[in-house]
């Protein structure tokens, strides 16, 4: 509101011609933190000079033809929309100003092209007036930085994944918690993205270090998504009862959250961190040979049992077979078993309805 009547008062000493025009840009770019208010103000005053100089150049060409002149306009404000539609952030805000400043003041001033370099002029000068005295009451009083924001959202945000890892991974957490904060961690990340891009604005280190915070909440958000499917495939296992899988595996997630502390104590700076990163990446290269003993020794169990000798049987899937040195002979009493063969016999009672493949060859 200080902005806005300051403007009001400077609009009527300098004689302007629409001071309305000014007030709006003022409530229009205001935003609750200083980075904000500059990139929504570069993104309004690019949007209204690009639409402007549209607006001469289809002017120039299409003054003496109306239905050129609004086929042209009309597809200059798609290719706006177009632009707006892909982008993000305040990046479509400038899209859009391009596109609707062509239009609201092109079209009026076709009808009088002599005085549209006059009503280009005039309209730069409302928003660019209102520009600097918002972005200069927003810097001046009381002022929220989005730099700090961001700084801060990294800290928290570290000591929450790795709390989360650690709790998921010693089995500490239920399934739906874990959900919820994996759906936290992806609210977070699109918070971050758009806090970034305006942090650019406020001051140059920020702007140095934007390309360093992008990288950082890409590779979290790579990180996230990879445990989370782990996650995922964990209750997969779990669902399909391959009680032996887990059980080979569980031994190996225990041993990361100690990873994560020095002397029992969690991660909490950056030193501690460049420690946990080093013991991390031990854990990581000595891994895959520990991977390979303990499936080789899974395979060595496996085929041990599978090579105790069963006499007089042929096991496959629920079938039992018993192999007999001669023919069954025929009894007058009611048979109890089905000769599948000269030297094959199975028992109807221990037999599927599906022979197993060694009485099938034999038979």
């Amino acid at each position: 509101m200080l902005a806005a009547l300051l403007l009001l008062w400077i609009a009527m000493r300098l004689d302007m011609q629409q001071p309305r025009t000014t007030m709006t840009t003022v409530f229009v770019v205001m935003q609750p933190q200083s980075g904000m208010v500059l990139a929504k103000s570069f993104y309004r005053f690019c949007g209204t000079m690009v639409g402007l100089v549209v607006m001469m150049i289809l002017i120039s060409l299409f003054s003496q033809q109306p239905v050129l002149f609004l086929s042209a306009t009309a597809l200059w404000v798609g290719v706006c929309t177009a632009g707006a539609a892909r982008n993000r952030n305040f990046c479509p805000y400038g899209f859009v100003l391009a596109g609707y400043t062509a239009a609201v003041i092109g079209i009026p001033a076709a009808q009088h092209p002599e005085g549209a370099y006059l009503s280009a002029l005039t309209r730069v000068g409302e928003v660019t007036l209102g520009i600097v005295c918002a972005d200069a009451v927003s810097a001046l009083v009381f002022p929220q930085h989005a730099g700090e924001q961001v700084r801060t959202t990294v800290r928290r945000r570290f000591t929450q994944f790795v709390d989360y890892v650690c709790r998921a991974l010693s089995g500490d957490m239920e399934r739906s918690q874990i959900e919820r904060t994996n759906l936290a961690f992806v609210s977070d990340i699109v918070g971050f993205e758009a806090a970034r891009s305006v942090a650019v604005f406020e001051n140059p280190e920020s702007r140095m270090r934007g390309g360093r915070f992008a990288r950082l909440n890409s590779e979290f958000m790579s990180t996230s998504t990879r445990f989370h499917a782990l996650h995922q495939l964990m209750n997969r296992l779990r669902e399909n009862a391959s009680v032996t899988t887990i059980a080979a595996l569980e031994p190996f997630f225990r041993e990361v959250p100690p990873l994560f502390s020095i002397a029992g104590e969690p991660v909490r700076n950056a030193a501690d961190a460049a420690h946990a990163a080093a013991q991390l990446r031990e854990y990581k290269a000595a891994l895959p040979k520990r991977m390979r003993a303990a499936r080789s020794r899974r395979i060595r169990i496996s085929f041990s049992w599978s090579s105790i000798p069963r006499r007089n049987c042929c096991i496959a899937s629920s079938t039992t077979c018993s192999r007999t040195p001669k023919p069954t002979r025929r009894s007058p009493r009611p048979r109890t078993s089905a000769s599948v063969g000269p030297h094959v016999t199975c028992r109807r009672p221990t037999c599927s309805p599906r022979p197993s493949p060694g009485c099938a060859a034999r038979s």
